[in-house]
């Protein structure tokens, strides 16, 4: 699976449990990025009532380079978890998790 198509379906779950989702598609490909501020901005927010959540999406195996976060995302990730946010890595195998989460 893609982080693309990894992306929309959690996305789509969020929507259907009535989440407010925020995903940036393109935050810095290739260089370029009309996102401004620190690197490392999670993949997905999240608000539904009083909870709100902080997702990095990945599509590699834990433990693998491109399974996990990378320093600046995990330091957003803390700073995020440090204000009220539930902190994530989520990744495919999840989906079941995933959706106990947000339910």
């Amino acid at each position: 699976m893609t982080e693309t198509a990894f992306t929309n379906e959690v996305l789509r779950w969020l929507r259907t449990f009535r989440w407010l989702a925020f995903h940036v598609r393109n935050s810095g490909f290739a260089g370029k990025s009309y996102v401004q501020g620190d690197k490392g901005f999670i993949d997905i927010l999240a608000v539904r009532d009083t909870r709100w959540i902080a997702a990095e999406l990945k599509v590699g195996k834990a433990g693998t380079l491109l399974g996990e976060p990378r320093p600046e995302q995990r330091v957003w990730l803390a700073a995020l978890g440090r204000v009220g946010a539930e902190p994530y890595v989520w990744r495919p195998a999840d989906l079941p998790r995933i959706l106990e989460i947000i339910r």
